[in-house]
């Protein structure tokens, strides 16, 4: 019998992501490579994310926008560390991509009891994209009186500009926030806390930045921040995320 392990390697990424647990909705486990991603392209936007206590905000639907498919919530920092009985020479195993927008390579190695060590080298890069896509970049965690500046990005990798995309930003119950623009209040939403849209042009193989700024109010374990982006239902594309603020 042989032993392999496979380990995952963070390499350039769009958007670094941070390290989170895997997320109580995946009841046995993290997700696994193969159920929504293809490996040429990995797009992301197939079933819909977990519902329940503390799951994502459920697909939004507009006939204006592009409705949200899923909300992207896994975000670990490494990917793959299995270990696979192998009975011959070789092993198939079945993996799903983080929600992360980056790319990824992984090395291999096996043991044998007596053959000793083999090192099976490192693939090609395996790249995980999207059309359109949000990213939120913010403190890890935040302490008494803090007042955090989060930065929102909808990134455009279409040859065409993107105009009135719609970016909505929801915080958890506990947070405060004067909305400054291009955000203005929009009306509350059940479970979440203050809720700010905007409506923004991304141009061609480029991007839309802003930033906002927030005041804890509550002492917490952890509160939500969820960002989306959607086009005009003609265009097709939106992305939704989910992040943590500890």
């Amino acid at each position: 019998e042989v032993t392999a392990m496979l380990t995952s390697l963070l390499g350039a990424a769009t958007h670094g992501p941070s390290a989170e647990p895997c997320p109580a909705e995946f009841s046995n486990g993290c997700p696994r490579w193969g159920d929504d991603f293809d490996v040429a392209e990995m797009a992301m936007d197939d079933a819909a994310g977990g519902a329940g206590a503390g799951a994502p905000p459920a697909a939004e639907k507009s006939a204006e926008t592009t409705a949200i498919k899923r909300v992207r919530t896994f975000f670990p920092e490494t990917w793959v560390h299995d270990g696979v009985e192998m009975a011959a020479e070789a092993a198939t195993v079945d993996l799903r991509a983080p929600d992360s927008i980056t790319s990824w390579r992984v090395a291999s190695f096996a043991t044998h009891p007596e053959e000793g060590f083999s090192d099976g080298g490192v693939s090609d890069w395996l790249v995980v994209k999207k059309n359109m896509f949000a990213s939120l970049s913010m403190p890890a965690f935040v302490v008494h009186q803090e007042v955090p500046t989060l930065t929102l990005t909808v990134q455009n990798l279409l040859d065409q500009p993107l105009t009135q995309v719609l970016v909505t930003c929801r915080l958890d119950e506990g947070f405060a926030i004067n909305w400054t623009s291009p955000f203005a209040s929009a009306a509350a939403v059940a479970g979440w806390g203050p809720v700010g849209t905007a409506r923004v042009d991304v141009p061609a193989k480029g991007f839309w930045t802003g930033s906002i700024r927030v005041q804890p109010t509550q002492v917490s374990t952890g509160m939500r921040v969820y960002l989306s982006a959607q086009t005009e239902a003609s265009v097709g594309e939106s992305d939704a995320l989910q992040r943590m603020l500890l």
